[in-house]
């Protein structure tokens, strides 16, 4: 990882988020390793596409953190149970007499 910070030109006082798929794992723990001489780094543990895409849609102008925390929101509310939004959406057509 510290080689890959290097040619992507991140000082080591630079920001950077970096994304892990699991907490607790191999590549969240080698991240987390690196939090001592990199204090500005941010670790997303969890990744998901939307968490991806609210990075690289929103990164221009804001704070390694502030993209951490609107990856993990958009992560978060991104969860969805499909079979209970599909009962609930039938169960208000069959309310409102939409389906019969």
């Amino acid at each position: 990882l510290e080689t890959a910070l290097q040619k992507l030109s991140v000082k080591e006082d630079g920001e950077a988020v970096i994304f892990a798929d699991l907490f607790g794992a191999a590549p969240a723990n080698a991240a987390a390793s690196l939090l001592r001489h990199r204090p500005n780094l941010e670790i997303v543990a969890g990744m998901n596409l939307p968490m991806l895409l609210e990075v690289l849609l929103g990164r221009e102008g804001v704070s390694a953190r502030e993209l951490a925390e609107g990856a993990v929101t958009a992560g978060r509310e991104s969860i969805r149970d499909v079979g209970e939004v599909i009962r609930s959406a039938l169960a208000a057509a069959k309310s409102s007499g939409g389906v019969g």
